[in-house]
């Protein structure tokens, strides 16, 4: 959509995420909303996106007039937009909603992160998509020392040194409005966190600046071989229309979580899921001559779960000899309305001598 398009309209019936939401409300006999335009755009001469965030941030710069930032606006859009949900709901359709999932992809992604930040009780569950930069003065400068420069994806805040002064005053003041980290501890939710593996906006393991310090039950699911747009899509829906029916019949979100352990030449990392759930599980692998991975080729073998548990997933890596190397392990569950889908564990990154953990 856009301002210049006059009254809001719906897209045509093929349109693939209008017909993803109908499928969603199909399979689980529930209400879904889509709402488009967040932000309104464009503005301010044509602006639109990162090069329209960028500007109002610039702008707060000039004048520390704390109502430029544009995510706020579009948090409280998402916020607006339950309102009128619960309104239309009671009136036309004669049904009480009090519980809302909330998702969006980039800066509906982030928008997603800062709707949970508000802490507003009809908010249940979380699942941001492709919006790896939590804890931004660490991601950012992640980003710079892995690359050598900042990805060209966010060349529109690199023209107006917004990354360059993350770490003064002003960067202080952006991240402690902007960034989710900085609300950490309001983010007790359920979360699942949806991330392409060749997304060239972040680096590939950038997840490990936020994923241990965020509080609640964090979910992880890498698309392999899928950029900023999540490849055809499907798998990534797939996982949240599962994610969507967890909380929506109140059932257990699915256990992940990881220990990695280096002795010798091996490099082993153990993944502990649900009991008694587990379908299967597959490593995934890429390599590089650099730590930058964004062209990489990912590829995958099964592994079975211990026998003793069927909750236990084990890999053993080798240190790669003359390049770096980047893994991760999905846990692949039933989905409660048929079919399957996956959650991983976070992504490493190894060279011949170490797992760069940290």
């Amino acid at each position: 959509g856009s301002v210049k398009d006059g009254f809001p309209n719906v897209s045509g019936k093929n349109d693939e995420t209008t017909s993803f939401m109908a499928d969603l409300a199909h399979k689980n006999k529930a209400i879904t909303v889509l709402l488009r335009q967040v932000p309104n755009q464009p503005l301010y001469d044509g602006l639109t996106e990162d090069a329209l965030i960028s500007y109002t941030l610039n702008e707060f710069k000039k004048d520390e007039d704390y109502s430029w930032p544009l995510l706020f606006p579009m948090t409280k859009s998402a916020i607006k937009a339950m309102d009128v949900v619960q309104a239309f709901s009671a009136e036309h359709l004669g049904r009480e909603l009090n519980r809302f999932v909330v998702s969006g992809a980039s800066k509906r992604g982030w928008t997603t992160w800062l709707s949970a930040a508000t802490e507003d009780k009809r908010i249940v569950a979380i699942a941001p998509m492709v919006i790896d930069m939590l804890n931004m003065p660490a991601t950012l400068d992640y980003q710079k020392e892995m690359y050598g420069e900042y990805s060209e994806e966010i060349q529109d805040y690199v023209d107006l040194e917004i990354p360059q002064s993350i770490n003064s005053d002003f960067g202080s003041a952006v991240v402690k409005m902007i960034d989710p980290y900085s609300y950490k501890d309001k983010l007790l939710l359920p979360k699942m966190i949806i991330l392409g593996t060749n997304d060239p906006y972040w680096t590939v393991d950038a997840v490990k600046h936020y994923i241990n310090e965020i509080p609640g039950h964090n979910l992880l699911h890498y698309v392999a071989n899928a950029g900023h747009n999540l490849g055809d899509k499907k798998q990534a829906l797939a996982a949240l229309s599962a994610f969507f029916a967890l909380n929506l019949t109140n059932r257990p979100i699915p256990a992940c979580s990881w220990t990695l352990n280096e002795k010798g030449r091996n490099i082993d990392l153990e993944v502990k899921a649900s009991s008694g759930e587990l379908i299967g599980a597959r490593l995934w692998s890429s390599s590089s001559d650099s730590r930058d991975f964004r062209q990489s080729t990912w590829t995958s073998r099964e592994i079975k779960p211990d026998p003793k548990d069927g909750s236990t997933v084990k890999a053993r890596l080798k240190y790669p000899k003359d390049s770096y190397t980047a893994f991760y392990i999905d846990l692949i569950y039933p989905d409660p309305n048929g079919g399957e889908y996956s959650v991983s564990s976070r992504t490493f990154v190894a060279d011949k001598k170490q797992v760069f953990v940290k």
